[in-house]
């Protein structure tokens, strides 16, 4: 986002910041340090300023000062605790500077070379520091401070124009002025694709997780084994490693970029969920959003493979990092387990015997088994009789269009069978228990924020409840149709939004609502934001589907869920009618195929970890899923978020 703040700010200045302005683009110009006493000045005048915080899509907003011949004054203001960088960026023929007039940031410069951008120089501005920026040099700064960051920029000339670096996608944006340095970008002017990276030879990287559930001795065998094997190619350089968190993985790919190395075939051994691999610990536990895994720099080469030896990863996560990373990538649909050969399960009974048995060759392989297959399956795996899976091979897809994961394609079918969002009658009624009666602070009613609120039927059903309320969803159809019916509400009002970054200010919501929606979300990015935009006592209410069949335990659940389903279908034939149309539509079932629903554990160990002492709840039971419920309780201001990355 861009402002423009009115040209008579700076000379109304008492202090004359025109002429220190004036005076600092000239010495930017030629090159030179500011004094420490204009530096000094510059600085006391923005402290003078109440600059308005960062809103939009990037990271920061740009408030222009000046902007002519000279040269170009602009004041960033940052997303509290964001710490997403800017897009690695340029200046053109311009020299800069950058002053820290409040907060803590993180700067770091590149070169691009033949494997993309290389990473020369990282370094920590505090407040008061001063920045000088060379013509040409590519660099990206972040906000890592707790508190709001602002800096004033100084650019001599002004930019004609300025280049972003995507080393996702590997190419160069040329973007117009006035434009911010973050993707996607905004007034495009010209792209210019990098050439394949070269490698002087083959780069194999083992990545492997010890912690994560049980088998972590035995992963790592199957990694060194793996290693081993892939060592026969002399041409070859292979790297086994143990990564036991997302910034662990980060820094692994990040070390290979620096050294200019490109890789050709990826591998991690290990467990996995939905969205891929698992890191850390169960108590504890870490996962790549989706928004997460399209960020990351990965130095692949041309014709590069990624094999992703763990638990039904084909079946949503090898055909996203296809088409994410433009590679060939493998998985299996299909549980894995230990073996000591590849073709035909073989029990590992390593442990009865000698120490040079238990590091015998050991390999991570995919089957029908009991959990998939029941009993006959089982027997087959024992008895040395099923083959195992082969790895699924999928393509790179680099001009298939994005998958739509949102409702757009439903939105009619979906807003006409829940017009009474009453019909999920456990789940609302949870909801309406745990909403606050009082604002977190004061004696107001609460603000509420709901993430993906769809057809806005349940912020509606609040309204009376609440001060104000804002929707907010992926899918532009669902906004419109949330609009379109309770427009003539004056305390709730909805708005789409694209990727984990929520239109709210700082500390402005008392509550954040998520009904029968986590799944679709990136969970890190957007607990990140959860925690911006709550005040201190606000708390987030999550609602959710989840898979786990149902087992004998859960018989009284499971029975009070099929007759308080029964009881409604029986009551409101204009819903079953509408539902059934909904469930049986083809697009509807290519929703669900984009967007399935993650294993309880995987909701139970996140939401328990970072809030502790707060437990799951069990709603509803059906045949293969179930629903359940979280309440953070009141929440402390900025609390903390424990995961390694980002």
């Amino acid at each position: 986002m861009t402002t423009q703040v009115p040209a008579s700010l700076p000379a109304t200045d008492v202090d004359g910041a025109s002429s220190g302005l004036a005076e600092a683009l000239a010495q930017v110009g030629r090159g030179e340090e500011l004094s420490e006493a204009l530096a000094e000045r510059l600085l006391a005048w923005v402290g003078r300023h109440d600059w308005q915080q960062a809103e939009g899509p990037g990271p920061y907003a740009r408030h222009v000062v000046s902007l002519g011949d000279a040269g170009e004054v602009m004041v960033a203001t940052w997303r509290v605790a964001a710490r997403a960088p800017c897009a690695p960026h340029d200046h053109g023929d311009a020299s800069g500077v950058v002053l820290v007039a409040r907060g803590t940031f993180r700067e770091r410069t590149f070169v691009l070379d033949a494997t993309g951008l290389t990473r020369t120089r990282e370094r920590v501005l505090e407040e008061g520091a001063v920045l000088s920026i060379g013509r040409g040099v590519i660099h990206d700064m972040a906000s890592i401070g707790d508190g709001p960051g602002v800096t004033l920029h100084l650019y001599a000339p002004s930019p004609a124009a300025t280049r972003l670096y995507d080393d996702v996608k590997r190419r160069t944006l040329l973007v117009g002025p006035g434009s911010g340095a973050w993707l996607p970008a905004d007034q495009v002017l010209d792209e210019t694709p990098w050439a394949a990276p070269k490698a002087t030879g083959r780069v194999i990287w083992i990545g492997y997780t010890t912690l994560y559930r049980d088998g972590g001795p035995k992963f790592a065998r199957a990694a060194h084994t793996l290693g081993r094997e892939l060592s026969a190619d002399a041409h070859a350089k292979v790297v086994v490693q143990a990564v036991e968190s997302k910034a662990e993985f980060v820094a692994a790919m990040s070390g290979f970029r620096e050294r200019g190395e490109a890789l050709s075939e990826l591998h991690f051994i290990g467990h996995s969920g939905l969205y891929g691999p698992m890191f850390r610990t169960t108590s504890m536990p870490e996962q790549f959003s989706p928004h997460e895994w399209a960020n990351l720099a990965i130095p692949f080469s041309h014709d590069a493979a990624a094999y992703f030896h763990c638990c039904r990863s084909a079946r949503w996560f090898a055909p996203f990092f296809a088409r994410t990373f433009g590679v060939r990538a493998h998985g299996y649909h299909l549980y894995t387990t230990f073996s000591r050969r590849k073709d035909r399960f073989r029990w590992d009974l390593a442990f009865l015997r000698t120490s040079k048995d238990r590091a015998a060759p050991l390999y991570v392989v995919a089957l029908p088994g009991k959990k998939s297959h029941g009993l006959l399956a089982s027997l087959a795996k024992y008895s040395h009789l099923a083959p195992t899976e082969k790895m699924t091979r999928f393509d790179a897809a680099p001009d298939a269009p994005a998958e739509d994961r949102s409702y757009d394609a439903v939105a009619d079918l979906y807003d006409a069978a829940f017009q009474d969002i009453g019909v999920r009658r456990a789940e609302v009624r949870w909801i309406e228990r745990h909403l606050p009666a009082r604002a977190s602070q004061g004696a107001s009613l609460p603000r509420v924020l709901e993430l993906g609120a769809g057809n806005g039927s349940l912020l509606a059903r609040l309204a009376p409840r609440i001060e104000s309320g804002l929707g907010v969803d992926a899918s532009a159809g669902m906004v419109e149709r949330a609009r379109r019916r309770f427009g003539r509400l004056k305390n709730v009002a909805f708005e789409p939004i694209a990727g984990p970054s929520l239109p709210c200010d700082d500390h402005s919501i008392d509550v954040v609502v998520s009904m029968l929606s986590w799944r679709y979300l990136d969970w890190d990015p957007i607990m990140a934001e959860i925690r911006r935009v709550l005040l201190p006592g606000g708390r987030l209410l999550v609602v959710d589907m989840v898979a786990l069949p149902v087992r004998a335990r859960d018989a009284p659940r499971f029975l009070k869920t099929k007759l308080d389903q029964a009881r409604v279908h029986a009551t409101d034939a204009r819903f079953r009618r509408d539902l059934r149309r909904l469930v049986t539509h083809r697009d509807w079932a290519t929703m669900l195929k984009h967007n399935p629903m993650r294993a309880e554990h995987e909701y139970r160990w996140y939401f328990e970890s970072r809030f502790p002492g707060r437990k799951l709840e069990l709603l509803t039971v059906a045949f293969a899923s179930r629903v359940v419920a979280f309440d953070s309780g009141p929440l402390a201001r900025d609390f903390a978020l424990p995961q390694s990355y980002p």
